[in-house]
């Protein structure tokens, strides 16, 4: 073997269009993109239009909700396409504009539908239960109600939402400076192979170096992330520490009584789930213990460090991962014999593709 030959890592344009996302679907060029956008664009103000009419009854709030469901699905079509082309490489400036205009459209759309909560709460749960009984169509709004009622405390007025509206701009940013920072900005060094190789460092190879055999790879490939994390260190505790601030923002605005609760209340779930499990976790405390000494001892290592964690703990053991197509095995099962199905399902497939992150 050549000395010092290095690996190299497919670019995408490279690799088989079998392991990428088919992104043509949703618009099959960059103009029928910008095309919606301009559309979406000055549609936008229709939704603003309801303003102080939703409490004319629930056949105006079906219709309003009708065409805002429409809007946000185009919308939806327009943020994934600018982002997920802005994620094919992050270094793209072209990219990066259209997934900057698309996260403007939608602060635009926030901005257009404030009054929406605010004037609905100030209807009154009385008259919109009514609204149920009169209008079937609002059956497909029951959760969306018993969302808005369950959360109305945080709810501002629409002075105060609009306000909010325009600062999740601003405050974005911060989780984009870092987004830039750690995907197009930053490089690993190598680090060198069994055999003298080149083997290159990146966030997708990083977790597979780690579960190498060979304390020197794993090691060097801990220290040519953390070297580079390393040199960072004040900006990104700068970032951490603006990021704090943002959230403590939102959730003192909002009225909750942390970021946690607020970042839990979505979900409906308690901060007790999250305090009790990080409690249950420290009583238990001496099974880590025993896990870690066990794994030292069968690494057969000294001292055992954070690179040693994905190691595998015997020797007849080897992870693989194996790319097959989980939609041949599924057509040869009875539960898929139809014809008909069989023939238009096969041929969907074979002309789109997910996306393979490795």
């Amino acid at each position: 073997m050549e000395e010092n030959k290095e690996k190299t890592v497919k670019k995408r344009q490279e690799c088989d269009p079998a392991y990428q996302w088919h992104i043509q679907d949703l618009y099959a060029s960059d103009e029928a993109w910008e095309k919606d956008y301009e559309s979406l664009t000055s549609e936008i103000q229709s939704l603003a239009a309801y303003e102080g009419r939703l409490k004319e009854g629930s056949e105006v709030f079906v219709e309003y909700m009708r065409k805002k469901e429409a809007l946000m699905k185009k919308f939806e079509a327009i943020y994934v396409y600018a982002n997920q082309r802005y994620h094919e490489d992050t270094g793209n400036s072209f990219y990066q504009g259209l997934a900057g205009k698309a996260q403007t459209l939608s602060i635009q759309l926030d901005s257009a539908v404030v009054f929406e909560e605010p004037e609905l709460l100030a209807i009154g749960k009385k008259t919109i239960d009514s609204w149920f009984t009169q209008n079937m169509d609002m059956q497909l709004y029951k959760r969306y109600f018993y969302e808005l009622f369950r959360q109305q405390k945080h709810v501002l007025s629409k002075e105060e939402e609009a306000i909010l509206a325009d600062v999740s701009d601003m405050s974005a940013d911060v989780s984009n400076i870092f987004s830039m920072f750690n995907n197009a900005d930053l490089r690993f060094p190598s680090i060198e192979g069994k055999e003298g190789e080149k083997i290159p460092v990146s966030h997708g190879r990083y977790t597979l170096l780690l579960e190498s055999r060979d304390v020197n790879i794993r090691k060097s490939a801990f220290e040519s992330v953390y070297s580079q994390y390393g040199q960072y260190r004040n900006t990104l505790a700068a970032l951490y520490a603006a990021n704090l601030k943002n959230t403590a923002f939102f959730a003192k605005k909002r009225h909750y009584n942390s970021s946690l609760e607020m970042a839990l209340e979505g979900g409906e779930i308690p901060t007790s789930v999250y305090t009790n499990l990080i409690d249950t976790v420290h009583e238990h405390m001496e099974l880590m213990h025993r896990y870690v000494a066990l794994r030292k001892k069968a690494l057969k290592v000294s001292e055992l460090h954070m690179y040693d964690l994905y190691a595998p703990m015997v020797e007849e053991f080897e992870m693989k991962c194996i790319h097959f197509n989980p939609v041949e095995i599924r057509l040869h099962t009875e539960k898929f014999s139809e014809t008909c199905f069989k023939t238009h399902f096969k041929e969907f497939i074979d002309t789109k593709y997910e996306e393979f992150i490795s």
